[in-house]
């Protein structure tokens, strides 16, 4: 018989290893979850590290005074930087890369939030200390970039006829509706990300059979508890060397994607959502602001797989953590990334794609905008060409850190983004309880998604 002191002890051991199990804080550097499918089986390995997968080691960073605070050390000791950090100040920068970031209370940060003022979240990020205009790679040729609306149209008329509306609604109603926001800190932030994944994992359900695909999805591991999520569709040229019933086979040299060395294709949403006058634990669904966005790069993802595209430059998607609060989780992995040498030919930010502006004027109906701050490198150009097929265009700067893109920009990667071809063609809902499905266009997602696919396609197909 067991004593109640046993008891006791065996219950706390109980729980201790469920709350290790679903621990949300960050594994050691370098580890992540990652998921593989080879020959019709499906592989989840834990803790795996380096570039295997032709995914690289994706981790948060943790270090206690680094990035922005160290170039800045003269404001601030690192005694100092702990302290403020340790009484919830954040360092944000606003208004251009070169101004000097300043501590900022939570009610600080929540004002520029609602004044639609861009900033950055600098607190734990690594600097780049290298100009932004220098690239990791040489830029993709602007003539291919004026290219490829022409080649979409040849490639994408069939992929297009497969994307269902009524599949994004679903989607989107469960993930507006299944938590009470997707805060980046909070449990159901955590758990909203946890959700992302299993629905990108089963899509393995839905592919067809082939070794020339290689899909992968993984966890990116941040120093908060929301994590980001990336799965990655990618060819397999030497597809006879992997062996699926050995997973240790599928490392550098062996199954290798050819795509590991030229520039990969990335489509991007943010993940989190909160609620303006409750951050942590008040309702927000975040419906348009930033499901739709979500709910649409997932359509995308999904279509492909469904078809059995294949790709010539790695596609990768993107759901970040952190958005809303300084493009917490776009930063580190953009950083990520530069660090790694990693090639990227273009980012494209997919954002509040479900709001319909003709609600509050009919101006701006059927508008959109698209970034101009590219770098000059053509890239925006290029998505203008795309989008004129589903909406009028208008010439707009969306300002600094405005959304993920500006990450992938300060990195020295070719980014854009659409957005609002005006400030009274914005949602009066973001960031509060009335940002749910009653506020979503599904005719004009799936004109961004049609869009999305044009990009996605265009730029991962080389002839």
């Amino acid at each position: 018989m067991v004593t109640l002191p046993l008891a006791i002890i065996l219950l706390a051991l109980y729980l201790q290893n469920l709350v290790n199990a679903y621990a949300v804080g960050p594994r050691p550097r370098g580890q992540t979850d990652r998921v593989v499918r080879t020959r019709g089986k499906l592989h989840l390995l834990s803790t795996v590290s380096g570039d295997s997968f032709g995914v690289p080691s994706l981790h948060g960073i943790e270090a206690p005074f680094s990035g922005a605070a160290s170039m800045h050390a003269s404001n601030a000791s690192a005694s100092s930087y702990a302290a403020n950090v340790e009484s919830g100040l954040r360092l944000i920068q606003t208004t251009s890369p070169s101004t000097a970031p300043k501590w900022c209370s939570m009610e600080q940060i929540l004002a520029l939030v609602r004044t639609r003022t861009g900033f950055l979240d600098l607190t734990q990020s690594v600097p780049l200390q290298q100009p932004p205009l220098q690239f990791p790679h040489e830029p993709m040729d602007p003539f291919l970039y004026s290219r490829i609306p022409s080649t979409n149209a040849k490639l994408t008329s069939h992929i297009l006829a497969n994307v269902s509306s009524s599949i994004m609604v679903r989607w989107l109603e469960t993930l507006s509706t299944s938590f009470l926001n997707r805060h980046h800190q909070s449990s159901e932030g955590h758990l909203a990300a946890r959700w992302v994944m299993d629905k990108c994992l089963n899509l393995e359900d839905v592919r067809p059979d082939n070794p020339r695909i290689r899909f992968s999805v993984v966890k990116f591991m941040h120093p908060w508890g929301q994590s980001s999520v990336i799965a990655r569709i990618e060819k397999v040229d030497d597809a006879s060397a992997v062996v699926a019933e050995d997973v240790n086979n599928l490392k550098e040299g062996t199954g290798k994607s050819k795509a590991d060395s030229e520039p990969i294709v990335i489509l991007g949403a943010s993940l989190d959502a909160f609620n303006l006058y409750n951050p942590m634990s008040g309702a927000a669904p975040g419906a348009n602001e930033n499901g739709s966005g979500s709910s649409v790069i997932f359509e995308v993802l999904r279509v492909l797989l469904t078809i059995g595209f294949v790709p010539d430059n790695a596609i990768e998607f993107h759901w970040y953590s952190g958005s809303g609060f300084g493009l917490l989780g776009s930063q580190q992995i953009a950083s990520h990334y530069r660090t790694k040498g990693r090639k990227v030919a273009g980012m494209y930010n997919v954002a509040r794609t479900g709001w319909d502006p003709k609600a509050k004027s009919f101006h701006f109906l059927n508008s959109i905008a698209v970034a101009s701050d590219d770098r000059k490198t053509g890239i925006s150009k290029m998505l203008k060409g795309i989008a004129t097929s589903e909406f009028k265009i208008v010439e707009r700067d969306c300002g600094f850190a405005c959304s993920d893109h500006y990450s992938w920009l300060q990195a020295g990667y070719p980014a854009t983004h659409t957005f609002e071809a005006d400030e009274e063609a914005v949602s009066p809902f973001l960031h509060q309880a009335s940002d749910d499905m009653d506020a979503i266009s599904f005719t004009r997602m799936y004109q961004f998604s049609r869009i999305a696919m044009k990009f996605a396609v265009g730029m991962s197909k080389r002839n």
